[in-house]
């Protein structure tokens, strides 16, 4: 959950907003489903509360399987992501690197010549 809200961040940051609202879906759909089980722990023996675990179990499935399918589709290629996200991309100029520092450059291309 952490990861996906951090990954949100790093898309609104590109302004890939469409890829931002699939992440926080995801995000959301995982909270509902912690507290669908935190709801069904602590009512054994209660049927109520349980079929409103499941139901948020539910919603927290269907957020989910969503947003991944989303991300899956949206997503773009890690290299292009690092063509964009470069520093030295003239597109970029005058602005603020996505990237921290040179270390971390790198490391996103290694990772995108990986994955080619």
């Amino acid at each position: 959950m952490f990861f996906d809200g951090f990954d949100a961040w790093k898309s609104g940051q590109r302004k890939d907003y469409a890829i931002m609202v699939a992440q926080i879906a995801s995000v959301t759909g995982t909270l509902f489903t912690i507290v669908g089980t935190g709801i069904a722990a602590y009512s054994i023996g209660n049927s109520a509360p349980i079929a409103t675990a499941a139901v948020f179990g539910l919603i927290g499935a269907v957020f989910t399987v969503a947003a991944v399918i989303a991300i899956l589709v949206l997503k773009e290629d890690d290299w292009i992501t690092w063509l964009r996200d470069n520093p030295l991309n003239l597109k970029r100029k005058e602005k603020k690197p996505i990237h921290e520092n040179l270390k971390d450059t790198l490391q996103k291309l290694a990772n995108a010549q990986a994955a080619i």
